[in-house]
């Protein structure tokens, strides 16, 4: 029977085997977790260097971009930026990463209802076009999401071109198209009153001469006679030509009542020359005092628009509503005409030699105002143009938008 001792070398042995079996079996398992780390090492840093070869492949892109470009995190921090605007920056400050109110607006606080925190918000692409009061330049902004793995909104891209010089162009052409409609506007005025005040009235007394020209002969034979009143009736209708001719240079009730009731008088008169009955009516402009230039330019845009439809639309009926609902004039042109493709006629309108719609479209650019066409063949077309209202207050022209 063993003895105690034994038994306890014995349990000894047993407890020594399992313990190196143990060790061997450790030891092994970490092996393989030294040879798994030994690998991500490895890898990690061959992602770092990867990363470091992305960033700095980024990093020279943004460096040869003409534009501004800054990484935003979630709380305003600039992340990376090529530092266009910025150059008296240390690296020690970009290495701080400000903050874009900071940096941008010279603010100690986020500004109201940022747009960079909306696109953190929204995940959609945001552009918009600011005047920066530190510098005062024009820039167009551009603002793209970047996304993790999982979707999440997680830095904004905030891309911005200086287009100072170009808005600046923008507004001398605007403004030279302005003086170049003035001028026109000048001329027609001109020639409708050497109309008015020298042709139609020399007329008028050719027109006299002429049906007085026999009173004091008798003797007179009737073909004489006939000749002299077929002379008098074409001079009537030269007259009314001449006349027409003045009214379509310089719209008579336009100076003396007001742009709704000179706008009334053109409809009426336009319906009594032509096949085409015209509704016309007008809400909420006889309140607004409204500058020349505008009231001129609405004008003629309704007299383009009827003298289209009477030239191509073959309509038998024309509405017209013009609708002062701040900010903006709305001028509503449609007719029961037969139509037209909307997307041919724009295809084709630089080779084609009708001015109408064109006119229409650049006097209505001139206004800084949108024109909407809608038309089907057969159906007849609708025109809604939208125009900033501009009032003449002591003789200075203001834009509401601009308040």
């Amino acid at each position: 029977m063993p003895t105690r001792k034994k038994l306890a070398e014995e349990a000894l042995r047993t407890a020594k085997g399992e313990l190196e079996l143990r060790v061997e079996q450790r030891t092994a398992e970490l092996v393989k977790v030294n040879e798994k780390l030994r690998h991500e090492i490895k890898d990690h840093k061959r992602t770092v260097k990867d990363l470091r070869k992305v960033k700095n492949l980024l990093s020279s892109i943004f460096t040869a971009l003409q534009d501004s470009v800054f990484v935003i995190d979630k709380d305003y921090q600039v992340k990376m930026s090529n530092w266009k605007d910025f150059k008296s920056l240390s690296e020690k400050d970009h290495q701080n990463h400000p903050f874009c109110y900071e940096l941008l607006r010279q603010r100690k606080s986020p500004c109201n209802l940022c747009p960079v925190m909306e696109v953190f918000t929204t995940g959609e692409i945001r552009q918009i076009e600011d005047r920066n009061p530190m510098d005062g330049k024009v820039r167009d902004v551009r603002m793209f999401p970047m996304f993790d793995e999982t979707g999440k909104v997680v830095a904004v891209i905030e891309h911005l071109r200086d287009t100072t010089g170009f808005r600046e162009s923008e507004e001398r052409i605007h403004k030279l198209s302005q003086q170049l409609i003035e001028a026109h506007e000048n001329e027609r005025q001109m020639i409708s009153r050497e109309l008015h005040d020298r042709v139609a009235q020399d007329l008028s007394t050719l027109k006299i001469i002429s049906e007085t020209f026999f009173d004091s002969q008798h003797d007179a034979s009737p073909e004489i006679k006939q000749k002299v009143a077929e002379f008098s009736s074409l001079l009537d209708r030269t007259i009314l030509a001449v006349r027409d001719l003045t009214y379509d240079l310089r719209p008579p009730g336009l100076d003396d009542m007001g742009l709704v009731t000179g706008l009334l008088m053109y409809c009426e008169e336009f319906a009594e020359n032509n096949p085409l009955k015209v509704d016309f009516q007008a809400h909420g402009i006889d309140r607004l005092k409204l500058a020349f230039d505008t009231e001129i330019n609405i004008y003629r845009l309704v007299q383009e628009g009827l003298n289209n439809i009477r030239k191509h639309a073959h309509a038998s009926k024309a509405v017209i509503r013009l609708v002062g609902s701040f900010p903006n004039l709305i001028l509503r042109i449609e007719d029961n005409g037969r139509g037209f493709d909307v997307e041919e006629r724009a295809r084709t309108a630089g080779s084609e030699k009708r001015m109408g719609l064109r006119s229409m479209t650049e006097r209505v650019n001139l206004l800084r105002g949108r024109m909407k066409i809608q038309s089907q063949l057969n159906k007849g077309t609708k025109i809604e143009i939208k125009l900033p209202c501009q009032e003449n207050n002591n003789d200075e022209t203001k834009n509401h938008l601009d308040r």
